[in-house]
Order: structure tokens, then C-alpha cells, then sequence
């Protein structure tokens, strides 16, 4: 009893099944508190002279003026937020709130309203957030939106968590993103399929609030040195062994639609578009969270390293070069080179000699 409106809290081996997360009562208390209540609690178990009972109680204090001013919201707003929420267990305002760029973005996947809500608030500080309540609507979302990371539970309705991570990481969209898993104490084949399936990382529930925030940092902490990696290695190359990571294959791919079209002035972004066969914003986020680079650089780059590839040999003169690489006009290559790599083309070829 002592121990009950703790954070966290569950007592042990109670024999039921989905028995919360202890969040409810700390979540009450907390309420309490802030309106200068108390709440208590006692409990006796049943024997056979007696029914058992477990009683809450809760005192609160009438009228309003023992709030400070400050503390008293007027009833408009009041009914303003009632109508917000009202229709929705999703908080539409997290929701609706667009990715700015500036934050990595997060999905939750939880069926829970407490813990989503309570998560939610824990990470709104750092990260941009958006919200699903099962499976089926967070592969929608994720889909549509690519966050930086999705944080999924195991057992949702709909679609589980483990289906969830299948999902996600066989689609050439989306199995760039890091997932961690959510699951109940003691269940480990949970643990092991969703790690097997393609899950990054797993917490067991109840979990410590450092911990899942020291877990979201390091995985997208990987993701930036990958990143880092494949800014490196999209440049041209020969032909790149071939291997199995996905991110690796999806970047051979690029590589080589770009290489084949390389002497194509016409070939642009649309062009791209329709020759990977992803949705716009899929290939500008997914290229983006990958290398570093806008798609409209990448195609830039790769044109300037192999026309700088082909200054190196020289066998052709500037205008064929720029012909070569999908330059129209020779000056505008001279511009872009420059602006490349900090001198024109005529004075690279010079101080090669």
C-alpha cells in the first residue's frame, strides 16, 4: 500500500493478465496534489468471515480560494480543451504538429492512452511527436511521414508490434528506421521475435524514463554516423559489391539509376522519382535522413565528381565534359563546378599539371 501511487509500481506475481503499468494512480495522485487534496487508501483481504475491500479516499477542498490566481483557468478555455479532446483519445494537437525540421521526429505506437500521453509529454522537450494507438495506423503513418524512430508496444489490437516491425523493415520505404519495442515484463520469445524480426532495441515495462531516452539518443546517434558514411559513399564508384544491409542496396540502386542517366540533360527530379518508384516526400526524407543530402544535390554531386573524374583524364575538352556529365550549358557547369569545388574547371585541369 505504501508503494501503490508510486510511478511504476506493480506488485508482483498478482495473477492477472494486462494488470496496467502503474501509471493510473501516480497519474490520480498527481491531479490530487495539484488541486491541494489528498487521496488515501486501505485494504483488507478477504477470510472466511469477512468479504475483503480495498477503499480509496479522496478530500478536496470546496470553492477556489485556496488556488492562486494563477492556477485558476477560466471555463471558456476549459470547454475549448473538452471539445479538443472529447471525440478522440489521440491528442489531435500532437498529432496535427508538423515536423519542423529542427527535431528528430518520433512515432509512438502504444494502445495505451496513459503511457502514449505520458511518453508524449517526456519527449515533446527534444523530439517532434506524432501518435498512433495500434499497429496498422502507425505503419500508415510512418509510411507517410518516415519519422527518425518509432517506439511500438507488443500487444496492440489491429496489428501488434511484432507484425509492426516486419512490416517496417521489409518495405524499401521505411526499413531505414530504428524501432524499439515495448514489451511486457517476462515475456522473452516476445524479446527474441521482435529482435529477429528487425527490431533495433526492446525495453521491458514498467521502464525507467533515462532508459528509454539514453536508447532513442544512441539510435539516432548510429543513424548520424551512418549517414555520415553514406554521404562518403555516394560518389561515383564501380560498380559496389553487392550487400545485404538494405540501406546499402537502396543507395546501389540510386547510384545506378543515376549513373545510367548520367548524360542526360533531361533527367531530373520527376525523372528519379518515377525511375525508383517512390512517392516524392518518401524519396526526399528517406535520401535526406541517409545521406545528408537533398536529391536534388545528389543528382548535382553526382554529375560534378564524374566530370571532376574526367578533368583527371584528360581526354576531353570542358564542353564535351559538361555534355558528358547532363550539363546543356557549358558556363552553367563552369558555375556549378566552381561553386563545388572552390575554382573552375580551367584552373583544376592547371594545377593538375
Amino acid at each position: 500500500l505504501e508503494k501503490i501511487f508510486h510511478r511504476f509500481y506493480q506488485a508482483e506475481n498478482t495473477g492477472i493478465q494486462d494488470s496496467g503499468f502503474g501509471i493510473g494512480l501516480a497519474l490520480t495522485k498527481g491531479i490530487i496534489d495539484l488541486h491541494h487534496g489528498r487521496i488515501s487508501v486501505e485494504s483488507q483481504q478477504a477470510t472466511a468471515e469477512h468479504s475483503g475491500f480495498t477503499r480509496f479516499t479522496i478530500q478536496l477542498r470546496g470553492g477556489s480560494d485556496h488556488f492562486p490566481q494563477d492556477q485558476i483557468q477560466p471555463e471558456a478555455d476549459v470547454d475549448i480543451y473538452e471539445d479538443i479532446t472529447a471525440d478522440d483519445p489521440v491528442d489531435q494537437r500532437a498529432n496535427e504538429n508538423e515536423d519542423s525540421g529542427e527535431k528528430p521526429l518520433v512515432l509512438l505506437v502504444e494502445d495505451n492512452q496513459d503511457l502514449r500521453t505520458y511518453m508524449r509529454d517526456m519527449l515533446m522537450e527534444s523530439y517532434d511527436v506524432v501518435e498512433s494507438r495500434n499497429g496498422s495506423e502507425g505503419l500508415a503513418i510512418a509510411v507517410d511521414r518516415l519519422p527518425n524512430l518509432v517506439v511500438s508496444d507488443v500487444m496492440m489490437p489491429v496489428m501488434n508490434g511484432i507484425e509492426l516491425v516486419r512490416k517496417l523493415k521489409t518495405d524499401e520505404r521505411t526499413n531505414h528506421i530504428p524501432v524499439i519495442l515495448l514489451t511486457a515484463r517476462g515475456t522473452i520469445n516476445h524479446q527474441v521475435e521482435g529482435l529477429e524480426t528487425g527490431a533495433d532495441d526492446y525495453l521491458t515495462k514498467p521502464f525507467n524514463t533515462s532508459l528509454l531516452l539514453a536508447k532513442i539518443r544512441n539510435l539516432l546517434a548510429i543513424r548520424e554516423k551512418l549517414k555520415e558514411k553514406y554521404s562518403r559513399i555516394v560518389s561515383l564508384q564501380p560498380n559496389h559489391e553487392e550487400v545485404q544491409d538494405p540501406d546499402d542496396r537502396f543507395l546501389q540502386r540510386l547510384m545506378l539509376i543515376l549513373e545510367e542517366n548520367i548524360e542526360n540533360s533531361e533527367f531530373n527530379v520527376s525523372s528519379l522519382v518515377k525511375e525508383i518508384g517512390m512517392s516524392r516526400p518518401v524519396l526526399f526524407r528517406k535520401t535526406k535522413m541517409l545521406t545528408g543530402l537533398s536529391v536534388i544535390d545528389l543528382i548535382r554531386n553526382v554529375r560534378l565528381k564524374k566530370a571532376e573524374m574526367l578533368l583527371k583524364q584528360k581526354k576531353l575538352s570542358i564542353s564535351e565534359i559538361a555534355f558528358t556529365v547532363g550539363f546543356s550549358d557549358p558556363k552553367y557547369f563552369s558555375k556549378s563546378f566552381r561553386n563545388q569545388y572552390g575554382k573552375p574547371p580551367s584552373q583544376y585541369i592547371e594545377e593538375l599539371d
